[in-house]
């Protein structure tokens, strides 16, 4: 059985993301806001992320924690999380999205 993938190149990748980030600027000014800090969470157990038959547990996210995990890696301090700063990056994204509905 083959495995399935879904393949981004990086240059669609900035694309897209220049063409959302483009359009907030426009929309909102220089700055954007997230009018909360909470947020729920979806945390699987370790190897059950992709498992649609394993119910993930429920937890609280906070947007101001995340944004200041990015800011270590804006600030150059590239350690052992610079993989899981994707996964910050589109809960603060996700963030400002939900917030402009």
């Amino acid at each position: 059985m083959e495995t399935w993938k879904l393949e981004i190149s990086f240059d669609e990748l900035r694309a897209a993301m220049s063409a959302v980030l483009d359009h907030l600027e426009a929309a909102s000014g220089a700055t954007l806001e997230i009018s909360e800090d909470y947020f729920w969470s979806a945390t699987a157990t370790a190897g059950a992320e992709f498992d649609p038959s394993r119910i993930p547990e429920p937890t609280i996210g906070q947007y101001s924690e995340t944004w200041n995990n990015l800011a270590r890696e804006r600030q150059g301090n590239r350690d052992s999380t610079i993989d899981y700063s994707a996964v910050w990056l589109g809960q603060i994204l996700s963030g400002v999205g939900l917030t402009r509905l």
